[in-house]
Order: structure tokens, then C-alpha cells, then sequence
């Protein structure tokens, strides 16, 4: 098995955000992070990343939050399904641990693995 991350396996332009929010309906909310996700028609998951400059100011944050979700999809893409996934950080990420937080989108990563 391949844990690796390349550019095939990541949601790259608007265009495919837009398809992925359009073809949501149910999606998996939790305190810190969201997930939308649905079919696509690849055979692997493939992820992006949104996290608002609104949510988390200072960009060092931004991207360790950014990584620290890849790494976490980089370790179940084998298990997850053929879904488009987009994880968006939500405000609620202020005072948690990194500890917590991987905790968190592990728990819903694991929702879509089931």
C-alpha cells in the first residue's frame, strides 16, 4: 500500500470545489471541522482543504491545520471510499490541542469509511 499524496489525489481548481458543494447533500458536521464529500468518478478519494482566513488569521495556523489534514487522509485513503472530499476548518479550532484535533477528523473520516 501506497501512503503517498500525489496531485492526482487532491481537488486542485474552483471548478471541482463547485462540484463537490453542488452534489453534497448530506455531510458530516463536526465542532472543529466539516466534511463534504461525494462520488466521484475516479477510482481513489480525492481531498481538498478550505481554511477561511476569517477562521484562523495567521497563516503559519492555516497551514498547519492544512497539513495536519492531509496527513490524516494521506494515512486513510486507502480505507475511504471513491469520494471527493473537502474538509472545512471551522472557527471553533481556537484553544484545542493538535491532540484533539486529529482526533476529531480522524472520527470523521472514520464516518465515511463505514
Amino acid at each position: 500500500m501506497k501512503y503517498t499524496f500525489p496531485r492526482d489525489i487532491r481537488l486542485t481548481n474552483e471548478a471541482q470545489f463547485r462540484l463537490v458543494f453542488r452534489k453534497t447533500k448530506p455531510k458530516i458536521i463536526a465542532e472543529t471541522f466539516t466534511i463534504y464529500y461525494c462520488l466521484n468518478a475516479f477510482f481513489k478519494p480525492r481531498l481538498g482543504v478550505i481554511v477561511p482566513k476569517k477562521n484562523v488569521n495567521k497563516s503559519s495556523e492555516r497551514n498547519s491545520f492544512k497539513r495536519m489534514v492531509r496527513e490524516g487522509f494521506r494515512l486513510k485513503q486507502n480505507k475511504l471510499g471513491k469520494f471527493d472530499i473537502v474538509v472545512l476548518v471551522n472557527k471553533n479550532t481556537k484553544g484545542k490541542s493538535k491532540k484533539e484535533l486529529n482526533q476529531c477528523l480522524e472520527n470523521q473520516l472514520n464516518k465515511l469509511i463505514i
